[in-house]
């Protein structure tokens, strides 16, 4: 067994697990300020925190070939953002993923996805918008602030970029905000634009990751979901799209004790890049049984879906229940990047039954 010892953050804590809350001030609350109330799935990534954690934060947009391959050499799923992958075709660009602060990507049952990026306060965001235009996008306002679009058939069909320089797949639909130096993408940025407003409810009006975020401090990645429908997201993990086959499939799993929380939590934090699981549910007792399933599912073989490893075998963890809340501490031994893409694809920690 590698159950991992509870750490100084999980034992000495200034509040209780559930009595946090949203931590004012934090860039993920920032984040969560501009998204919809009515979004399920949340990613947020702190590029910057990250690249200042790593010794990364000197590589800026122009950087040589060399610099840019130092720093993608040190990011990882959980420090990836939608334009990292574009690094370094972006250079000519008015801003890239080096200009970004934090990116938060969210999506509700119904709507988005939506994507913010906050942009560093020394880039001006006009001559983004004008090198938008010379790239060949379409300008027109929403809201009083300035507003672009391309489609597929304004890019270069090989490549993808329009103007040679901006992804069409991440940047079809883009409006600035200033003011707040926020650059809103995605299926529906004006969405985005009556939340930054006021016009709209945000994520931390809703208070529906509340509880569950306030569990670490100043996170640089984070995944959230609620509403959780865990036949489907069981079916995620395995690479099955039938959830219908999710009964017997979570009896084989060992899957059938484990309770559904209301919301769930993936961070990475603090100065050495803990990784942390937290599920919330609906009262203590719930979370008491939950965590009681769930550390003797690890104990007697619990596997990662996706690859059929058992996770005692490949992770240190320790479970601890606080009131209605769960918090599951762990380390994988190929690091970071193996935790954030079990997190992200529904699969370890976070599995549980209908």
């Amino acid at each position: 067994m590698r159950r991992r010892p509870l750490s100084a953050l999980a034992l000495v804590t200034v509040c209780s697990l559930a009595g946090c809350g949203l931590l004012p001030g934090s860039d993920l609350d920032e984040a969560l300020e501009v998204i919809p109330a009515d979004a399920t799935t949340v990613t947020y990534v702190g590029r910057a925190a990250f690249a200042e954690r790593e010794g990364v934060d000197d590589v800026e947009t122009g950087a040589d070939d060399e610099e840019l391959r130092r720093y993608l050499e040190a990011a990882t799923a959980a420090a990836s953002t939608s334009l990292t992958r574009y690094l370094g075709i972006m250079q000519e660009a008015a801003f890239t993923d080096l200009d970004v602060q934090w990116e938060v990507v969210a999506s509700g049952a119904d709507s988005g996805p939506w994507t913010a990026w906050k942009i560093d306060d020394d880039l001006d965001l006009d001559d983004v918008g004008d090198d938008l235009v010379d790239a060949g996008y379409e300008e027109s306002e929403i809201g009083g602030e300035r507003a672009f679009t391309t489609d597929l058939g304004s890019a270069d069909p090989d490549t993808q970029l329009v103007g040679g320089r901006y992804p069409v797949g991440v940047m079809s639909q883009v409006v600035l905000v200033p003011d707040e130096h926020l650059i809103l993408a995605g299926a529906d940025p004006e969405a985005l634009l009556d939340v930054v407003t006021d016009d709209e409810d945000s994520l931390v009006d809703a208070q529906d990751f509340e509880e569950v975020v306030g569990v670490v401090d100043d996170p640089e990645f984070a995944h959230l979901q609620r509403d959780l429908d865990c036949a489907a997201a069981l079916g995620g993990a395995t690479g099955e799209d039938d959830s219908g086959q999710a009964e017997p499939m979570i009896s084989e799993a060992g899957l059938e004790d484990l309770r559904r929380p209301d919301a769930t939590a993936f961070f990475v934090h603090g100065d050495d890049a803990e990784t942390t699981t937290v599920l919330g549910f609906a009262d203590a007792d719930t979370a008491e049984a939950d965590a009681s399933a769930r550390e003797a599912w690890l104990e007697d073989g619990g596997r990662l879906l996706r690859t059929q490893q058992p996770i005692d075998d490949i992770a240190d963890w320790s479970v601890e229940a606080d009131d209605s809340l769960v918090r599951v501490d762990h380390a994988f031994d190929e690091g970071i990047d193996w935790a954030a893409r079990a997190a992200l694809a529904g699969d370890g920690f976070t599995l549980c039954a209908p």
